[in-house]
């Protein structure tokens, strides 16, 4: 999670943050506000790397845990069709 302040923003450091950590441990209507947003903003596309090595360990640590699973492939598909 740690995200290199030269590399982006403080406002883009923020929204990873805040994204992830609806994901991570937010209520069914946190997540599906996150996705929905990471769907929809523009201007995220620096942070793309950053999702993505964050979804690939979080599904590799929740191998056990098909929900979570599930709404971090859902996370990948918000990306890709942003």
């Amino acid at each position: 999670r740690h995200l290199l302040p030269r590399l982006l923003s403080e406002e883009l450091r923020l929204y990873f943050t805040r994204v992830t950590l609806a994901v991570e441990r937010g209520s069914p209507a946190q997540v599906d506000a996150a996705l929905l947003s990471v769907g929809r903003d523009s201007g995220i596309q620096e942070l793309v790397p950053f999702f993505v090595r964050f979804v690939a360990k979080s599904i590799y640590d929740n191998l056990g845990k098909p929900e979570k699973c599930t709404t971090l492939v859902r996370l990948a598909g918000r990306l890709v069709g942003n």
